[in-house]
Order: C-alpha cells, then structure tokens, then sequence
C-alpha cells in the first residue's frame, strides 16, 4: 500500500512542472505578439501574374522597425529588376517570394546612402550564386551578366567597394552604365553603302496560284499592349517625367513629408504627398504608390493616437490626384499589373 502510494505522489511530483509549463505557454499565446520577430508575418500569397512590383522598403534616410530603406524590385517572367537598394535590401528579398539568383538589372537613382548602400553586398550574394551558371546557349559555364545603371560615381563606388574589401566577382559579368546629363542628341545619318532593298515578294493573281509546301513560319494576331511603371527617386520637381510617364499603370513617387512642410520637403530635395498627387494627375497614372516616408508617420495600421501616419498622406495625395487610387506602400506589398487586352 505503501508501494502504491509513493508512486501516486512520484507521478503528481513528475506532472507538477509540466502543468506550470504548459500554464505559462498558454498564458504567452493569450498576449498580442509585438516582437520584432513577428512584426513581418507572410500574408496568404496571391498568384503571379507575370509582372508585379514588390517593396522591399518604404522607409526614408534610415531603417525602422517596420520598414526598411528604399528598395522596390520589378519581377518579371524569368528576371527581377531591382531599383535602388539600400541597406538590408538582400536580407529583404530573402523574406521575400523573389528567387535572388534571378535579379539581373539594378537601376540606382542616386548616390545617397539609403539607395545605395545594400548594393555591394546583393553583388556579393549573386557571385556565390552562380558558381554553376551556365549559358542559356552553350550550354557551357559562363559568368552571368549582370547590368548596374545609375548616375557619375557609381562605378568609383563599387570599385573602391570591393578593391577594399578584396573581393574579386569571379562567377559575374557586372556592368556599370554611368548615366551623364547631356543636352546634346547624336544625329542619326544613313549611308547609301549600307542600304539594301528587301526582297519583294509577288502578289497573287486571279489565273495562278502557287501552292507552297508546308514550312515555318509567324503567325501575327492582334497587337498586345504593354504594361508600364514609372518609378521616381529623391525628387522635388517631377515636371521631366510628366511626358516619359504619361498613361503609366503605376507610379512609384516617394511622398515623404505632409504639405504643411513643402519648404522644408523641397529645400531636401523631396516632395510632399501632395505634390506627388499632382504629379501623379500631370501623368494620367493609374495607380499612385506612395513610398519614402518619414519616421514622422507611422504605418497606417499602427494605433498612433494623435500620431499621424500614412493614411493621412495617402489622403493628402487623393486630393491633388483627383482619384481614390493611391497606396501607402508598406514593406513587402505587392502590387501586380495583369496584361492588358488586345486592341
């Protein structure tokens, strides 16, 4: 009896501090989680269609909690186009549904540190990626071409970048296209030498007609429209753009302070939302994606209290933009641009 009693208690005793465990969990699971760790929790994923845009940071200056610094990544078919990429543009792509070896184009707006300095280390990661590329044609290992278009600078930075820091791209073909102001436009001139008449092929008559044998050819139907996105760096006179982006699907202008500081905005060189809403109507855009906030605005989903956030810019840009299409952008939205229909 005693026997049986000792192992009654030795079992109480062994189930004691499973109890308080499990008490203590259920207890963490009843508490909102406001950690860091689930602050970018993946939504349900929607289908790709092919060509969409992707934020990987709306923040300006500096990386905050929920967003990072500006990057947004254009994915296509079989490639991804990043535009700028500041610091933890990699890490962000990574939590991403982009395939990282498949970025092929970088295109940098200009050299300030918040667009520029993720850049060499995206480089980095896609040599160590490619270690067994092959050419599409050959068949045969190669060195993936990889095209950085930005303004005079870049070249020197990514030079003394990786000159310092001793790092040689063996597995890459990087290169940089230094995209200098110029007025001047090169006239197109034709040269008799080079000039050859096509061959004509004769038209049918009503009394013969050659039947061809069967054999390759094109079939052309309906011509299909193009999808266009238009997207603006640091800017406080967007005016250049207005003809280059005219009718865009999408316009990505950064809207980093509220109009109550338009001098402050322009004397930095940035615009506000407002102006980003005019910009938006002067191209006849579609879609207008603010980005580039302020740490002064908080995400539009944050219970900011007196707070304003980005909702209140969004709001700002509808009244300049004449239409209820604009976006707040957040890390890690996506924005699809489904085909458009035949003419």
């Amino acid at each position: 009896m005693a026997t049986s009693a000792g192992k009654v208690a030795t079992a109480a005793w062994r189930r004691a501090p499973l109890s308080r465990i499990l008490e203590r969990h259920a207890l963490l699971c009843s508490v909102p989680k406001r950690s860091c760790n689930t602050l970018f929790v993946k939504s349900q994923q929607k289908s790709f269609s092919g060509f969409e845009l992707l934020f990987l940071g709306t923040s300006a200056g500096s990386p905050s909690v929920r967003r990072n610094p500006t990057g947004v990544c254009l994915r296509l078919a079989r490639s991804n186009w990043m535009f700028d990429c500041a610091e933890g543009s990699l890490r962000q792509l990574m939590k991403s549904t982009v395939r990282v070896p498949l970025t092929t184009k970088f295109f940098i707006s200009h050299l300030h540190g918040d667009h520029l300095y993720g850049l060499p280390g995206i480089l980095c990661t896609l040599d160590n990626h490619n270690a067994e590329y092959k050419d599409p044609v050959t068949k045969e290992n190669a060195a993936r071409r990889i095209d950085v278009y930005g303004p005079l600078g870049l070249f020197s930075y990514l030079n003394t970048a990786f000159s310092t820091c001793s790092t040689r791209l063996t597995n890459l073909q990087v290169t940089v296209h230094e995209l200098v102001n110029s007025d001047l436009l090169s006239e197109m001139t034709v040269y008799e030498k080079f000039m050859r008449n096509a061959p004509v092929h004769p038209s049918l008559t009503r009394e013969w007609i050659h039947a061809q044998s069967d054999g390759n050819g094109d079939v052309t139907g309906p011509k299909a429209l193009g999808r266009k996105v238009a997207i603006l760096g640091d800017s406080a006179d967007s005016s250049r753009m207005f003809d280059i982006a005219q009718n865009c699907d999408i316009l990505v202008h950064e809207a980093t302070l509220s109009h109550r500081m338009v001098k402050q905005a322009v004397h930095r060189g940035h615009s506000t939302a407002r102006m980003a809403g005019y910009a938006a109507k002067k191209m006849n855009a579609k879609i207008l994606a603010l980005t580039h906030f302020s740490h002064r605005f908080r995400h539009w989903s944050v219970d900011a209290g007196n707070c304003r956030t980005t909702l209140h810019l969004a709001l700002e840009a509808q009244e300049s933009f004449g239409k209820r299409a604009v976006v707040p952008a957040s890390d890690f939205l996506r924005i699809p641009v489904p085909r458009p229909p035949h003419e």
